[in-house]
């Protein structure tokens, strides 16, 4: 990692240099034997590798690591789910050193693995809490906050769990600081993250900046703290063309003039444009020897039923995606697979069983209320279920997929859905988004069963 003192804005990006570069760089922080700083230039060269280098590369998210040994503790992490929306993790380990950033493996392999699978940000925040409470040493945790940018640019998903303000800048002001509402990672086995969950409207242009507490804490040749004052007035300079993670970054080493930094400080800025999904990219066709195996594939079916237990802590969608990946030929429909399930699935769990009313994210902040009832109504479920299947017939250049959601609820005037797209922010935008991704989606048993066919390639013959 490079020292923070020869930092320059040419080098604020989510990869470091190559390992022959490292060598020299580190070479006043490794010990003295040539064995030894080639072993410490091997393990940071693999961190690098396991932690920084998957992070997509996007000029509109920007990272400033500024270690303050030659392994910091502090990790960052980005990567997009299924759905094209991004999900980011800027996180503190306790300590410093190779023992501290060793622990940056697992939980990378976590975060990267789930978000690939499609699990929603609270599932992936609490398997990495159940992980590092199992395996970390007593009094060592990881401080986190995670945030989910969606494709739409209108919303974030945001939880912080022990780490120093998130901002949220629009222009020249900060529009919103989300505190840290929740216990740091790895303390508890067991993780509530029912308060801590912030859901919150963006608008294209703005920007949201994350940083570690060694930004806060770092101190100039007197032993004052550069502190949350100095980082907000940098967050918001003049100088508009330049991100503003950039902006304190330089206003810390001004205030630093040489001083060394006592613990490891990140910033991390994410700005709200299309540009953030530049990198995404939709999983590669298929080969031609995957798409001979298709020709003989013929039908395949999978179902789950899912009951109250089940319910509360289980969320399917990923599950069931993951295993139609088996079948040859649908690798490059992943996303549009997601999507599909997941509003299907949401739509029957919120509106069939939960009974809940989308006129609700129609108020003031009602988007966040409405989660906010989803999770207490699902907390203390105890009646209620959702059948889900998939049938899949293919034949050589095509095939569809029939999917059923079947819920306990009472149902709904389907009929009186919009056969257009409603406006953005309006409720129903789902079931529309899921009609002009299926060749067919239609209603049964009074709106408790929807039924979509999903079509790719060619009609034909099944194969012999």
């Amino acid at each position: 990692m490079p020292s923070d003192d020869r930092l320059s804005d040419d080098r604020a990006t989510t990869h470091r240099s190559a390992p022959s570069e490292q060598t020299g760089r580190y070479a006043r922080l490794m010990p003295g034997s040539a064995r030894a700083r080639g072993d410490w230039a091997v393990a940071q060269a693999l961190l690098d590798e396991v932690v920084l280098s998957p992070n997509p590369r996007s000029n509109a998210l920007h990272a400033e690591l500024m270690p303050s040994d030659g392994f910091s503790a502090d990790i960052y992490l980005a990567a997009y789910c299924p759905s094209g929306n991004l999900n980011v993790l800027l996180g503190d380990f306790t300590g410093h050193g190779l023992a501290a950033a060793l622990a940056a493996v697992p939980t990378a392999e976590i975060f990267r693995s789930m978000t690939a699978k499609g699990f929603a940000p609270q599932q992936i925040v609490q398997e990495m809490n159940r992980k590092l409470a199992a395996h970390l040493p007593t009094g060592k945790f990881l401080a986190a906050a995670f945030i989910q940018v969606s494709r739409s640019l209108d919303r974030i998903w945001v939880v912080n769990c022990g780490m120093p303000d998130i901002l949220v800048l629009g222009g020249s002001t900060i529009r919103e600081r989300l505190r840290s509402t929740g216990l740091p990672l790895g303390i508890q086995r067991a993780l509530d993250l029912a308060d801590c969950v912030r859901l919150v409207d963006v608008a294209p242009g703005e920007r949201v900046l994350l940083a570690s507490d060694g930004v806060h804490e770092a101190i100039d040749a007197h032993g004052e703290q550069f502190g949350r004052a100095r980082l907000e007035c940098a967050a918001v300079g003049a100088e508009r063309n330049t991100a503003a993670a950039l902006r304190v970054s330089a206003a810390l080493r001004a205030f630093r003039a040489g001083e060394p930094i006592p613990d490891d400080a990140s910033l991390v800025e994410i700005r709200v444009s299309p540009e953030l999904f530049d990198a995404y990219r939709a999983p590669a066709c298929v080969s031609a020897d995957t798409v001979a195996a298709s020709d003989r594939c013929g039908q395949w079916r999978i179902a789950i039923d899912l009951h109250a237990d089940a319910l509360r802590v289980s969320d399917p969608v990923p599950m069931l995606v993951s295993q139609l990946q088996q079948i040859p030929g649908l690798e490059k429909h992943r996303s549009a697979l997601y999507t599909v399930f997941s509003e299907l699935y949401s739509n029957a769990l919120e509106h069939g069983v939960l009974r809940l009313s989308s006129k609700l994210k129609a108020l003031p902040d009602g988007f966040e209320h409405y989660v906010e009832a989803r999770e207490r109504q699902l907390a203390s479920l105890s009646a209620g279920w959702v059948s889900m299947s998939a049938v899949c017939a293919q034949w050589r250049g095509g095939g569809e997929l029939v999917i059923r959601v079947e819920d306990s609820g009472e149902g709904f005037d389907w009929r009186a859905l919009p056969r257009k797209p409603p406006h953005a922010g309006a409720h129903g935008r789902g079931l529309n988004l899921v009609r002009g991704l299926c060749r067919t989606l239609e209603f049964e048993n009074d709106g408790r069963c929807a039924c979509a066919t999903y079509a790719w390639g060619r009609p034909g013959q099944f194969a012999s």
